[in-house]
């Protein structure tokens, strides 16, 4: 058979893989971590994760305080997004959790219709407790409400005990010190057997004239949370939590993710004889990187040696200002030099009129016209010199303006702050993807070395880190799996394992024995390995999603505006199966409570029809081209933005092997809303806070300080307080 037709037969193979390897991960994972009501949903492709976005100083207990911003943003963005309720997902749908939910708490507006009489018997209550009687406390008559009363006369009580316990260590340290403890002992059964009965009486008086044991009653029935207090309690901690982003575009939430040292977990755990058939590819790639680090660094080195100092470009700046502001103040004062020059010319021009003119009437003039002439020489002369220095200060002005504003042009032109910023960020990366490559290199070459044979297990021998789960699927089990699937969904006239993802429709039974063997073809061709773990989001106060099973209570200032309609993980499942779009359900039907993360993935292909060197060449390119394989993403390109993809492929005999150590998002956990039952906001009663006329019995004006008003008052609590019982 031609190498090309090898290789389209080969590109069919993994082609009609896609859908079955896909169905069987999501059913594999679904089985291992899927729980109660939540909704697994597989994101397809993978989502690449990079460490170093994650990474910070965790080795105390306080290093959540300290954890720094770029790492916190990182997190919230991860967890803020959206997804539609589906099995497999093409990624977030766009929308962000952090903002539909805060929609919906500002939508909703508490019933109070429904806490009328619970809100004026508070009201009745708290009457009562703040109801000012008079009483006397040592020695001295004092107005206070009962609420007070129980509060003094309780603190009576307290301090009585404290001075008396003192009062017992005093004794009993001085008669230890003078080693006769026999006293305190007759002491303490004397005195303070009157001592303990002083103390039981101020208690009394707690009791009886402060009416502790009813405060305290009364205040259980007053310290009660509405919902509508916890929805403004939720508000409030929204409010604190929030910040803006670093870039100022966007509102940031705290979240963590559990467990907190998760991000380690990203690590690959490849063993290096895993990859000893790709030592060239690393090293090709390892040579690659370093060649270019060291073009940037040189291309850094020259940008720096040219670029002007910023402080440099800030100080000519200021200088170029400056001179600006001086070259507009001497053309200022030039022009009242001017103006002035010509004022004194005018007034010599009068004065020498007037003292002309008293001459002719025969009046005495104190100046002669020669005089004046020789004083209106002197201040042109000097007007002329005043007016000449104004002019050189302003032209020089003028000029050293001109020279700052060229200097300044110039060393704009020279300002490389932006470009060394970018060569800067790609700097970082390439050292970073050096650091991932050097010690697969060290271990691969070492591994050569110690003349190590090339492990063609799907799942890396060394220990497996941080309770991470191997999973392994064989061609049996992707079969059983398939077939399983099939049987479930025999009963249906046309089944689909997913929406566009997938190419392996069911329709009836007529084509059973065909598939049948398609599957048994593709079952014996392709095996996977990988790691996986379950990472949860926990958001804190700032997202209560017990809201949305308390909207019963709620109005809802626009109806339109639902968390959830009807959806349920029941219906969602029901949709998919069906190939059916599912329905709008309110603008947060689901939230993020998990992912799932896999690394040191291992795909297995055998190409019995097909040499190695065929398959090899086609998985390279098809993963450089297409950016995955299977569910998963890749990328065989030395260029690969995310090491978390870099593939390495190597084939031996009659398989190919893919492994893509990095760590990636193969699906998110999604815990479906309540159905919202908030309805249509109806107003108040106008009179619902009018406290005119609204007094109970409980209410009581006034009462007097006898003993026996207190004893009667007493007994109508106790038959308002079983009545509250009761009812």
């Amino acid at each position: 058979m031609p190498d090309d037709a090898k290789k389209k037969e080969f590109e069919k193979l993994i082609k009609d893989s896609e859908a079955p390897v896909t169905l069987a991960l999501y059913q594999k994972l679904n089985e291992l971590f899927g729980t109660g009501n939540q909704l697994f949903s597989m994101e397809f492709p993978t989502r690449g994760l990079n460490a170093v976005d994650y990474e910070y100083n965790i080795e105390d207990c306080y290093s959540t305080i300290s954890k720094p911003y770029p790492v916190q943003e990182a997190e919230f963005l991860l967890s803020n997004q959206m997804f539609d309720p589906s099995p497999i997902v093409q990624g977030s749908n766009g929308e962000k959790l952090s903002i539909n939910y805060e929609t919906i708490v500002n939508n909703y507006v508490p019933k109070l219709k429904s806490l009328q009489n619970f809100v004026l018997d508070q009201k009745n209550i708290r009457a009562w407790l703040l109801n000012k009687i008079k009483d006397t406390i040592n020695d001295k008559e004092i107005e206070q409400s009962k609420m007070g009363f129980a509060k003094l006369l309780y603190e009576e009580y307290l301090n009585g005990k404290i001075k008396w316990e003192k009062e017992k260590n005093d004794k009993y340290n001085k008669c230890k010190k003078d080693s006769n403890l026999e006293e305190y002992t007759r002491w303490l059964s004397s005195e303070g057997l009157v001592k303990d009965e002083e103390i039981n009486n101020l208690y009394n008086d707690a009791i009886v004239r402060g009416f502790y044991h009813e405060v305290l009653t009364l205040l259980g029935f007053l310290n009660v949370s509405s919902p509508a207090e916890t929805l403004e309690i939720t508000k409030q901690k929204m409010r604190i939590s929030k910040r803006r982003s670093l870039d100022g575009s966007s509102d940031i939430y705290p979240v963590s993710f559990q467990p907190s040292n998760w991000f380690n977990a990203l690590k690959p755990n490849l063993s290096p004889k895993d990859l000893l058939s790709s030592k060239e590819k690393l090293l090709e790639e390892y040579s690659s990187k370093k060649k270019n680090l060291a073009k940037l660094k040189s291309e850094l080195s020259l940008l720096s040696a040219e670029t002007v100092d910023p402080e440099e470009l800030r100080r000519l700046e200021v200088a170029k200002k400056e001179k600006e502001n001086e070259y507009h103040k001497n053309e200022v004062d030039m022009m009242k030099q001017y103006g002035s020059n010509a004022v004194n010319a005018f007034k010599a021009a009068l004065d020498i009129y007037k003292n002309v003119d008293d001459a002719k009437q025969g009046l005495k003039t104190d100046k002669t016209l020669i005089s004046m002439f020789g004083e209106i020489a002197d201040t042109v002369v000097d007007d002329t010199g005043k007016m000449f220095d104004k002019q050189q200060q302003l032209l020089s002005s003028i000029q050293e303006y001109t020279d700052l504003s060229r200097k300044y042009a110039e060393a704009q032109s020279k300002d490389y702050t932006f470009q060394i910023s970018k060569y800067n960020q790609q700097i970082q990366l390439l050292e970073n993807d050096i650091d991932y490559l050097e010690p697969l290199i060290t271990g691969v070459v070492k591994a050569e070395n110690d003349k190590e044979v090339e492990g063609k297990e799907l799942i890396s021998e060394r220990e497996v880190p941080d309770d991470f789960m191997d999973i392994i699927m064989t061609s049996s089990t992707i079969e059983s799996m398939n077939q399983e699937a099939s049987e479930n969904s025999a009963s249906s006239s046309s089944w689909k394992t997913g929406f566009w993802i997938f190419s392996a429709n069911r329709s009836s039974s007529s084509s059973k024995s065909s598939e049948s063997k398609a599957n048994k073809d593709f079952s014996s061709s392709v095996e996977i390995g990988l790691r996986a773990k379950k990472i949860s989001i926990e958001r804190g106060g700032w997202f209560n999603p017990a809201i949305f099973k308390m909207s019963k209570e709620f109005y809802a200032l626009s109806t339109n505006i639902k968390s959830n309609t009807d959806l349920t993980k029941e219906k969602a499942l029901k949709y998919f199966e069906g190939n059916e779009k599912i329905p709008n359900s309110g603008i947060l039907p689901a939230f993020t409570t998990g992912f799932v993360v896999a690394k040191d993935i291992t795909i297995k292909i055998k190409s019995e029809n097909t040499s190695s060197e065929i398959a090899n060449d086609y998985m390279n390119s098809k993963s450089a081209t297409s950016g995955g394989i299977f569910c998963f993403g890749c990328s065989t390109s030395n260029s690969a933005e995310s090491k978390s993809k870099s593939a390495f492929t190597s084939s031996d005999e009659n398989y190919v092997y893919i492994r893509i150590p990095g760590p990636q998002i193969l699906g998110w956990f999604l815990e479906f809303t309540e159905f919202d039952e908030s309805q249509e906001y109806d107003r108040l009663d106008p009179d619902y806070y009018d406290d005119a006329d609204k007094v109970s019995n409980l209410q009581m004006n006034s009462y007097s300080n006898s003993v026996e008003d207190n004893i009667a008052f007493k007994d109508e609590v106790d038959e308002i307080l079983q009545t509250l019982i009761k009812d």
